[in-house]
């Protein structure tokens, strides 16, 4: 049976269009608007996942080079590579925690019990007369000052309790994150399998013209990020050690604890080692017949003998170790550093505080890149090169230069 509809009479497709209407600038501005808010809501909304994320980020970014050392100088293939560091990272995560947590709660508990007794010496010490090149200088009247001690003396020993309390309930905190840690794990896991893909896919995601710029600016972050926190943990290793066995030489108490402190304010630069200091002075000063050396020195010897090894060591870690560990890339003023990290106290607690530094960093190279661009200024005159491009985007830009040069040659018929 024939088609009764002819074929003359069947609609003539048009010409497919190979253009379309551009959008006016009012259009764009209120799109580009529209976006900004939705982005701003959705993280809003999703505001409870950016500290997993950055976590994720951080963890990723650290194991980064463990796999490539497995990938390229063990041959492994990359996805193994990848199993055996996490399996490592498994490892020290259970075994490390096991071994030290309860050192560091007994210490931190027999720490906050001792009060009293720092309060306690304190006042003998400071009802005797002071000697000093053989002049006697005869005490300050300590009464008021040894009624409002014993008030606080009878105070502390509650802080002892409480200190249970808060490492109970601590106990109780970690246990309801290890749903986060697996989470952050997971995510890692995939941002170090597929970390070449994100870079490069978030470098297309830009107009080609700026491709270069973008991925020298993604270097200039790299290398701020890669010297900050692969740097801190070297020196977090080295200086919590040297102080565990300097204090357990000369018989400081509390060396483990005090070890654990000095590691870890190093991810505050210049200030961390202050910090660190006060707490061994204070242990030197009230405690130091609990040491060979310190019953020989006295409190005043003792304290000062520990101040002086932290400035030296302070001073060690600036000029010897940070030169070679970290180089300049931070150069940031300790002022900074501290307000930036009373600022990530308050916005992320212990984690904005550990990562402000580099944020401080990162967050001045964008705004020199910026200022550069405003001004019309090269931002990277001299690492803007086709070869340091990703893969993906060295390919695009030969491919459009080789269709660039073929263009002119073609007649248009």
């Amino acid at each position: 049976m024939s088609n009764p509809r002819k074929s003359s009479e069947l609609p003539t497709p048009s010409a497919p269009s190979h253009t379309t209407p551009q959008w006016e600038a009012s259009t764009k501005l209120v799109a580009l608007v529209g976006l900004l808010l939705a982005l701003s809501a959705l993280v809003y909304l999703l505001r409870g996942l950016i500290i997993p994320v950055l976590m994720a980020m951080v963890v990723a970014y650290i194991l980064i080079p463990a796999v490539d050392l497995f990938h390229y100088r063990l041959r492994l293939p990359r996805i193994v590579a990848i199993v055996v560091v996490y399996a490592l990272l498994l490892a020290l995560v259970v075994i490390v925690p096991a071994g030290t947590i309860p050192g560091f709660v007994n210490q931190g508990v027999g720490f906050v019990n001792d009060i009293p007794d720092y309060l306690e010496t304190a006042l003998e010490l400071a009802s005797e007369p002071l000697v000093i090149m053989g002049q006697e200088i005869k005490p300050l009247e300590v009464m008021p000052l040894e009624e409002a001690i014993l008030h606080v003396v009878d105070y502390v020993p509650t802080v002892g309790v409480r200190s249970v309390n808060i490492f109970g309930s601590l106990a109780s905190a970690t246990i309801s994150t290890v749903g986060w840690v697996i989470v952050v794990l997971f995510l890692s896991f995939y941002m170090v399998k597929d970390h070449q893909k994100l870079f490069a896919g978030l470098i297309q995601g830009v107009p080609e013209a700026y491709q270069p710029e973008m991925y020298a600016l993604g270097q200039e972050l790299s290398l701020t990020w890669n010297a900050f926190l692969r740097g801190q943990l070297i020196l977090f290793a080295i200086m919590g050690t040297t102080v565990f066995l300097l204090a357990t030489v000369i018989g400081l108490p509390h060396a483990l604890l005090l070890g654990f402190i000095s590691g870890l304010v190093e991810f505050l630069p210049q200030i961390g080692a202050i910090l660190a200091m006060i707490p061994a002075v204070l242990i030197a000063f009230v405690q130091y017949d609990q040491s060979w050396l310190g019953s020989m020195m006295g409190p005043f010897g003792f304290a000062l003998l520990v101040m002086v090894g932290y400035i030296l060591l302070q001073q060690f870690e600036n000029y010897v170790l940070v030169p070679r560990v970290m180089g300049n890339s931070l150069n940031l003023h300790p002022m900074v550093v501290f307000v930036a990290a009373l600022g990530g106290a308050g916005l992320a607690g212990i984690l904005g505080i550990l990562l402000a530094a580099p944020i401080v960093a990162s967050g001045r190279v964008i705004v020199r890149y910026v200022y550069c661009k405003l001004l019309d200024i090269p931002p990277f005159p001299d690492k803007i090169q086709v070869e340091q491009l990703p893969p993906t985007a060295v390919d695009d830009k030969n491919e459009t230069e080789q269709t660039d040069q073929q263009l002119p040659q073609t007649n248009p018929t």
